[in-house]
This record gives C-alpha cells, sequence and structure tokens, in this order.
C-alpha cells in the first residue's frame, strides 16, 4: 500500500511533468513562428529586389523619352536619371 508519503510525491512529480510539457510546448511554438517570420522575410527581400530591378528598368526605358521629347539635343550618357542601381 502507498503511504501518504508516496502520494504527495507522486502528485508533484506528475506537476513536474505538466510544466516541463508546457514549457516544451511553448518553445515549440516559438520556434515555429519565428521559423514563419524568417521565410516572410526571405519572401519580402526577393520581392523587393525585384520590385527594385523593375522600376529601374521602367525609369531607364521611360525617361530616356522623356529627356528625348524635352530636348532636341543629343543624349548622353551623362544625362541619365540616376535609379539607385547599376546598369
Amino acid at each position: 500500500m502507498l503511504s501518504e508519503k508516496d502520494v504527495l510525491m507522486w502528485h508533484e512529480r506528475h506537476k513536474d511533468l505538466l510544466r516541463e510539457a508546457e514549457r516544451d510546448r511553448i518553445a515549440h511554438l516559438a520556434l515555429a513562428q519565428k521559423r514563419q517570420i524568417r521565410l516572410h522575410r526571405r519572401v519580402l527581400a526577393w520581392l523587393g529586389s525585384h520590385f527594385v530591378a523593375w522600376g529601374c528598368i521602367l525609369q531607364r526605358r521611360y525617361a530616356f523619352g522623356a529627356l528625348q521629347a524635352e530636348s532636341t539635343a543629343s543624349f548622353d550618357s551623362a544625362s541619365t536619371p540616376d535609379c539607385g542601381c547599376a546598369s
């Protein structure tokens, strides 16, 4: 037969196991959320770099036409608008 002390020890052990399981569950959720944030950041970084490249292409394409329409002088590379990208 179990003594009162054995039953109390069993209850304490059970509480410890529940606390440990809850701590592990929270840690697992935190890691999953961190991975999801990293994925979103990579996707946004990729998307942003492609938007910048696309914007530079559009600026080069349409700024050239706007400069030609404004002036009848010959177009030289020094008057190219700087879109912040390497050509």
